[in-house]
């Protein structure tokens, strides 16, 4: 039996009650309070003990009893308890000297795993940070993976070290990186944001690194790049997967030795800036496909961040709907969802994350009739109404006999070139015909394509200007001539 004490605080009865039975069949000594006071009085002398914090206790602050603890006995280890998943939550209690924090419903096992290994490393310090101040952007969720990713935001955010993120579109990656920043030492200074993917190669490199006055043509006065005007804070570089790879080796010489040169200056700049990237490409993959350099992921990937897609984390979603039902509602107007709404929100994969989840609770605020969002309210495609090839066989028969004629007057075509010969045929109507559907917009039409903005784009890049006799054979495989107007 251990002599180091244990004290859990709590104002819910049958979660003490639980928690301390657990504890004490372990052989640990147990005290149990719904409020801090009694806790607070055994931990006066000093010595080393345990506490289970639970973050709300009534009228008082979790988070303000662990200062006071931290305050009154350094050599105290904390443990946060707390139903409400937030990072910034999550993130302040590491900040205040919490071991660890747990996620209600508690999971007995691992509160007992949490305790071995609180009690074996009793013998460090706990650092004792001040906070830094909150805004609305958090990242919300209590799923084990999210947690897991708080915990090391949290352990991130106070170190000066770069930080990788990566993930796929729309699950938050910059929110991430903007939490890491307001968490920091340079919390202060500039957040400034970098788009990989959006702005025009040739511009890219200015806009990094800035240029001098006549560095090329119309550049009729010196401009700074976007890490001097990150001076003293954080750059985040958005889809860092998308540098050319020159431009990869001159961010490699900025990461290593924190210098810049402006196009056109003789004299490089120093320059004082954490930076964080994200991507939602393998870049492991990338490097051995050449198309990312090996020594600047390695640069970058000092600290690695995976963010879950939504559909491995549902059990978030209904939290994420609370959370953006009480943003947008101001706005937009008060509304709720039916449990069979929230439970089609639950079933459906989100392939475009977070951010799709977002943009569906603002629309249905708006366009719900009622003060209920219920499923027919929904997009068909989260009711399980969406369109199904197979109830349309019809529409697979012209596919086929489409095909078959133009296989059929197909001469020439090689071994394994008719795959080849015949999916650009296929690609670029349906491509035209979603942009078409989206009034030109690109980032609408990927995500009715079901497919990252990027991808359209290259895919868009490699289709441009089909020959005549392509374009003839899209129409005759669509039914539509090349601009997209009905036959």
């Amino acid at each position: 039996m251990t002599e180091l004490p244990i004290h859990i605080v709590d104002d819910e009865e049958s979660q003490r009650w639980v928690l301390k039975r657990a504890l004490e069949r372990e052989g640990y000594r147990v005290t149990a309070s719904a409020e801090s006071r009694p806790a607070l009085r055994a931990l006066e002398g000093g010595a080393p003990a345990l506490v289970l914090l639970d973050v709300k206790l009534g009228r008082e602050d979790g988070l303000g009893i662990l200062s006071e603890i931290r305050a009154a006995n350094p050599a105290a280890l904390v443990v946060m308890m707390t139903a409400y998943g937030t990072m910034d939550t999550a993130i302040e209690a590491m900040k205040r000297g919490a071991y660890d924090y747990l996620v209600k419903p508690l999971d007995l096992d691992e509160v007992s795993a949490l305790v071995r290994r609180a009690l074996g490393s009793r013998g460090r310090e706990i650092p004792r940070l001040h906070p830094s101040p909150e805004t609305e952007a958090t990242i919300v969720g209590k799923s084990a993976r999210l947690q897991e990713i708080f915990k090391a935001v949290g352990r991130v955010a106070v170190t000066d070290a770069t930080v990788l993120i990566e993930g796929e579109s729309g699950t938050g990656k910059e929110l991430v990186a903007r939490v890491i920043h307001r968490h920091s030492p340079r919390a202060s200074r500039p957040f400034v944001t970098v788009d990989c993917a959006s702005i025009p190669a040739n511009l890219l490199e200015s806009e990094l690194f800035g240029h001098e006055r006549g560095a090329f043509t119309n550049a009729f006065t010196r401009r700074r790049g976007r890490f001097e005007l990150a001076e003293g804070g954080t750059v985040f570089l958005d889809e860092v997967g998308e540098l050319p790879l020159d431009l990869q080796a001159k961010l490699l010489r900025v990461v290593q030795e924190r210098t810049v040169h402006r196009l056109g200056a003789v004299e490089p700049i120093e320059v004082d800036v954490r930076i964080i990237a994200a991507t939602n490409q393998d870049l492991r993959r990338a490097v051995g496909e050449g198309r990312f350099r090996e020594d600047l992921y390695y640069r970058l990937n000092v600290v690695s961040l995976v963010i879950p897609p939504l559909r491995e984390r549902r059990e978030d979603i209904p939290l994420l709907v609370e959370h953006f039902l009480a943003k947008h509602q101001p706005r937009l107007g008060r509304k709720e969802l039916s449990r069979e709404a929230l439970d089609c929100l639950v079933r459906y994969d989100w392939p475009g994350n977070v951010r799709e989840l977002d943009n569906l609770v603002q629309r249905s605020l708006v366009t719900a009739p009622g003060a209920v969002v219920h499923p027919p309210d929904l997009p068909p495609e989260l009711t399980g109404q969406s369109w199904d090839r197979s109830a349309d066989p019809a529409l697979e028969r012209a596919i086929e006999e489409r095909l078959r004629g133009l296989v059929a007057g197909l001469k020439g075509v090689g071994p394994g070139g008719l795959y080849a010969m015949l999916l650009p045929l296929m690609e670029r109507p349906l491509i035209r015909l979603a942009l078409r559907e989206t009034r030109g917009n690109q980032v609408q039409a990927a995500r009715l394509l079901g497919i990252h903005r990027n991808t359209l784009r290259k895919r868009l890049r490699a289709l441009s200007t089909p020959p005549l006799a392509d374009r003839a054979q899209d129409t005759a495989l669509t039914g539509l001539p090349s601009d997209g107007r009905p036959g």
